[in-house]
């Protein structure tokens, strides 16, 4: 049994099952999918389009960032200044890209990440992905990847915080309080 199915029902409303749910929803057109490349020239904001919403890359001193330990989605990301050269590429991802995920053993494809994640389907796209020397250092609001990860004695950092619009902000809701990512994420420990 796939843990996700769509149906779509007349009068432009699909219902869908997501990984033990079910949900409806009006139907997403292709001019609702996130596509483009967007470009940081240095640290700033980004007002990304179709309700993505919004992306912010400060540099900051470690002793002054407000690190807030949290496993709900989105969340913020501290990255290695080593990691970023500009200008950062933001983007949605693209069919079978690479990324290292944080204390993971190897790099995945994005799509193997998102699905151990237990991201819908829809969603996935949506997601910007951070790239910098063409390597996915951050995806957006959900995790660094392993080179892009703070080392000990560190005096400074990029901070990565994405507020997402609306719909995507209502999908991240329905995760964190269905727990799936801290299911994913236990499942992922066994596994490395």
């Amino acid at each position: 049994q796939r843990p996700n199915a769509r149906l779509d029902l007349p009068g432009g409303v699909v219902a869908q099952r997501k990984y033990g749910k079910l949900e409806f929803s009006s139907k997403r057109t292709k001019k609702d999918i996130w596509e483009g490349t967007f470009y940081l020239s240095g640290p700033g904001m980004l007002e990304l389009p179709l309700s993505i919403g919004t992306l912010r890359l400060e540099r900051m001193n470690l002793d002054a960032a407000p690190f807030r330990c949290s496993r709900e989605i989105p969340r913020e990301l501290f990255i290695d200044p080593a990691c970023i050269r500009f200008p950062v590429v933001i983007r949605s991802r693209r069919k079978g890209e690479r990324f290292w995920p944080l204390g993971a053993p190897r790099p995945y494809k994005l799509k193997e990440f998102f699905i151990a994640k237990k991201f819908p389907k829809e969603l996935r796209s949506s997601i910007p992905v951070v790239l910098s020397g063409g390597q996915v250092v951050a995806v957006a609001g959900v995790e660094v990847s392993e080179p892009g990860r703070l080392k000990p004695g560190q005096k400074e950092c990029f901070r990565l915080s994405w507020e997402p619009g609306q719909w995507i902000a209502r999908e991240f809701s329905l995760m964190n309080k269905g727990g799936l990512t801290k299911k994913a994420d236990k499942r992922r420990r066994i596994v490395s």
